[in-house]
């Protein structure tokens, strides 16, 4: 790795020169897999009742330094707080970002939570670390958010698609292209704005589709969480009610998908398509 951070926090540098620097890593590979089965009744065999990649543990192991003993004390002080949980006021964990940027200076995150940390002292001025984290998606992501915007179908107009950086063209009717270079699902986070009646928010693509029994009206702001399942209007009022059936949260695959949004009225709404591309592992 040429660089590893812990939210802000280095802890590893192939350029620079910090008193941090991580020797080796694992678990950034393919993730784990996770099998819900049981032994099939009176009979030989077994039956996989679900095969779904779980999470994954990072392991890094490093070395912590300082030039005298009061300044390397400093830096394992710095690092044991930068490592320390996080909790909410009822202590729920709150997830660090863990920033990777590989050899060939690609950019990936992954959020992940403390699961042990410890520092071995091999001399007065040195430590040896060690620290674990959990990782609660099992993909790694792009550092780069991409975000495509898409209108609804304009009534004897013409749609534009808009993409950012701006790329005009290759849409229409509501639709945009979304890619995805990795290996993996990247799964949206869709604004909706108003007004507009009965959104649906689909990847054509695939097949799937949300359609919400919901009217807004101009002002009125949706985001439909793919990855979380939830749907949430105005940052705190849930939706979920509005989610009608045969609906399915769905993901952008690897490769081009073609994305929409339409509604049963008004055609000046608009929806934006947030995302990052993802891999397996690296």
């Amino acid at each position: 790795m040429n660089a590893i951070l812990l939210d802000s926090y280095s802890l590893h540098s192939l350029t620079a020169s910090q008193p941090c620097q991580t020797r080796s890593a694992t678990g950034l590979g393919f993730p784990q897999v996770r099998l819900d089965q049981y032994n099939r009744p009176g009979t030989h065999g077994m039956t996989v009742a679900h095969n779904l990649y779980g999470g994954r543990t990072i392991t890094l192991d490093g070395t912590i330094r300082g030039a005298d003993r009061t300044t390397f004390m400093a830096n394992r002080a710095a690092l044991e707080a930068a490592v320390s949980l996080r909790l909410d006021s009822v202590n729920v964990p709150i997830a660090r970002t863990l920033f990777l940027v590989d050899l060939d200076f690609s950019l990936y995150q992954v959020n992940v939570v403390t699961k042990s940390f410890q520092c071995e002292l091999t001399s007065p001025t040195m430590g040896k670390w060690q620290l674990q984290l959990e990782a609660t998606d099992y993909t790694l992501e792009s550092q780069t958010l991409t975000s495509v915007t898409s209108f609804l179908p304009q009534s004897g107009g013409v749609t534009y698609a808009v993409t950012y950086p701006v790329q005009f063209g290759g849409s229409s009717g509501g639709s945009v292209t979304a890619s995805n270079s990795g290996n993996a699902p990247a799964f949206p986070l869709v604004t909706l704005y108003g007004p507009m009646i009965n959104p649906v928010i689909a990847n054509d693509s695939t097949g799937e589709s949300i359609r919400l029994n919901l009217t807004l009206v101009a002002g009125d702001v949706v985001a439909v969480d793919m990855k979380k399942r939830l749907i949430v209007q105005g940052g705190t009022t849930n939706r979920m009610g509005a989610f009608i059936s045969g609906s399915k949260f769905w993901a952008i695959l690897p490769g081009l998908n073609n994305l929409r949004v339409g509604a049963d009225a008004y055609d000046v709404g608009y929806a934006t398509f947030s995302y990052r591309e993802a891999r397996l592992g690296l």
